[in-house]
């Protein structure tokens, strides 16, 4: 009889198509797992380089602004400057007056502020920065020169007590400005600073040795378009400009938007100080690479998984097979196995041995089965024998302990957290059922002070009255529940706010649902974490009152209600309340029941 070929045995088939099937779906889930975190993370990065460099250019822009704002403020408290808005003639009190004025204002030259012009309404004149001309505004009306003086009609809108940031074009034409204009009084005496940033240098200033592909929008609280690349009208609204279609006002976000072969970051920063929106727009001319090159890891890391699963799947089937097909062939052919059994493995000759014997002889099975089972007993003896007391994982951990402290001193961490998870230990694996309220806290305690190495810093309050630190409590129930505060209340908060888990206990007199009132104690577990979600809750709410079915989802609460459930029945009380996003807090309530030599007063807990 010929032996058929592994590929087309049906075991050979079935093992091969279950077992490729199973390392393709664990090898897609990895492969698509790490391509979906590797756009994210390209994504991420291109959003997080173009986040910064909108917000430090929005911060440049509220330093523009700050600084105009700190000029204006010196010159009016400069007494030159006083001088021009309280004397008709002041270059008849200081010497070469208008020469040291210019000489002040230029002292403020920055490569965006154009201009800075005082105007004296009391004596109608104006002194300009920039072309150092000091002209009476009845001399401007019979001059043809080009004067920047349209603001003066300005003057009448503002509250002359307040400084105000407004965009005008000078002379009511091209360059355009954002003006500071400041009112400056002393008794009857009052005067006017403007100080004019140029928008078109400013735009240069802003995105000098920028990427050449961003463009860099100001929009006003008016929703108009106050700073853009070759801006041609004082206002553009955003209807006009495309690039600006996402635009919310008063938000700060960031998105990035792909259209055919092109792509494109839009980043918002909004400034609150100023009512101002920071807009930047920069074409990403390489996330296409960088997405064609996470594409193709992503084939190529399928293919070699792929190759690999195949060629697993190959391999164990056959080794799975093989020693079947082997004892199959050689019980319909056992002569040809006496005289060729050098080409199976010993274990397959050692079963065909024991089969043909079987065949051969009934009474010698029966021998060689009693040993076996008697061999098979010494092994569970020894295995019995060889199992670790728990006396020894707390020697074990106590050595630990001696030997750091022997090295590193009684103070290093690892001591305190191996001494209190030996601690932790004995009480779990103790033989008493019930314990006092003093013992479970004093376990809860050790619990978070390992906990604190975990997770970082968070505060711990213990509130338990003293009156209720000797009445009995199941041992191990507040453990699962700070469990829980801890990993799924505050750890995934702690970033954004300080963590907090509070245990309190205190004795009442509470009246149960089968209308019985008794003493009682009540705890609770409260904590200042992320909270659970309106559906969740109800889930584990329904999980306390299922106590047939305790569901390995909510496991560490569900089993705390079942105990005491089955400890007290109808005489305890579990609740649960949260707020998602403030915390959670859980309640437990049960008959308040003393202790004696490991056993309540009147009932065993």
């Amino acid at each position: 009889m010929k032996k058929r070929l592994y590929i087309k045995n049906i075991r050979f088939l079935r093992n091969f198509g279950i077992l490729l099937t199973v390392l393709l779906i664990v090898v897609f889930i990895f492969a698509g797992s790490i391509y979906s975190t590797s756009l994210r993370t390209v994504q991420q990065e291109i959003k997080g380089i173009n986040e910064n460099t909108t917000y430090e250019l929005m911060n440049r822009v509220e330093d523009v602004l700050m600084g105009c704002s700190e000029i204006a403020g010196n010159l009016a408290l400069d007494e030159k400057i006083q001088l021009y808005f309280t004397y008709s003639n002041p270059e008849n009190l200081v010497g070469n007056y208008y020469t040291d004025v210019a000489r002040q204002l230029n002292v403020y030259a920055m490569p965006y502020i154009d201009s800075i012009l005082l105007y004296a309404p009391k004596y109608e004149r104006i002194f300009d920065s920039s072309d150092g001309w000091n002209v009476k505004l009845d001399e401007m009306w019979k001059t043809n020169q080009n004067y920047d003086i349209s603001w003066i009609d300005d003057l009448e809108e503002n509250d002359r007590t307040t400084s105000v940031f407004y965009t005008r074009a000078k002379a009511d034409k091209w360059p355009y400005y954002i003006t500071l204009l400041m009112h400056w009084r002393q008794g009857e005496a009052e005067g006017v600073i403007l100080v004019n940033v140029n928008l078109e240098k400013l735009h240069d200033y802003l995105i000098a040795e920028r990427n050449e592909s961003m463009q860099l929008f100001l929009v006003d609280e008016e929703q108009r378009v106050i700073l853009q690349r070759d801006k041609q009208e004082l206002y553009t609204t955003l209807e006009e400009v495309d690039n600006l279609a996402e635009f919310r006002l008063g938000e700060s976000f960031s998105s990035i938007n792909v259209e055919g072969k092109s792509a494109h970051t839009y980043v918002q920063a909004y400034s609150e100080k100023y009512n101002i929106t920071c807009v930047t727009v920069t074409a990403i001319n390489d996330y296409f690479l960088q997405i064609t090159e996470v594409q193709k890891r992503f084939i190529g890391m399928i293919c070699i998984m792929t190759v690999a699963a195949m060629v697993l799947a190959f391999v164990y089937s056959v080794k799975l097979v093989k020693p079947l097909q082997d004892i199959q062939y050689l019980l319909n052919s056992p002569n040809e196995w006496q005289a060729d059994d050098k080409r199976y493995s010993e274990e397959v000759r050692e079963i065909a041995d024991q089969i043909v014997t079987h065949l051969q002889t009934n009474s010698l099975l029966r021998e060689e089965l009693d040993e076996r089972l008697d061999l098979l007993k010494d092994a569970q003896m020894l295995a019995l024998q060889a199992q670790i007391n728990p006396h020894f994982v707390f020697n074990t951990l106590n050595i630990a302990c001696l030997m750091i402290e022997t090295d590193s001193g009684e103070g290093h961490p690892a001591v305190k957290i191996l001494g209190g998870l030996s601690d932790i230990l004995r009480y779990s694996l103790s033989k008493n059922e019930n314990v006092c309220v003093r013992e479970e806290i004093k376990c809860v305690e050790k619990y978070l002070s390992i906990m604190q190495y975990r997770y970082g810093e968070f505060e711990t309050i213990i509130d338990v009255d003293e009156n209720v630190l000797y009445y009995a409590i199941p041992k191990l129930v507040l453990q699962p529940l700070v469990e829980n505060a801890l990993r799924h209340g505050i750890s995934l908060s702690m970033g954004s706010r300080p963590g907090m888990i509070k245990v309190q206990a205190k004795e009442m007199s509470y009246t149960y649902e089968n209308g019985e009132t008794i003493s009682s104690i009540c705890i609770d577990v409260i904590d200042n974490g992320v909270g659970i979600d309106t559906e969740r809750l109800e889930t584990l709410r329904d999980s306390i009152t299922q106590h047939n079915n305790i569901t390995r989802e909510h496991i560490g609460f569900s089993n705390v209600a079942h105990r005491l459930y089955l400890i007290f029945h109808n005489t305890q009380k579990v609740t649960i309340e949260s707020v998602f996003g403030k915390g959670t807090q859980v309640r437990l309530i049960f008959p308040a029941l003393t202790i004696r030599s490991g056993k309540t007063d009147s009932t065993e807990v």
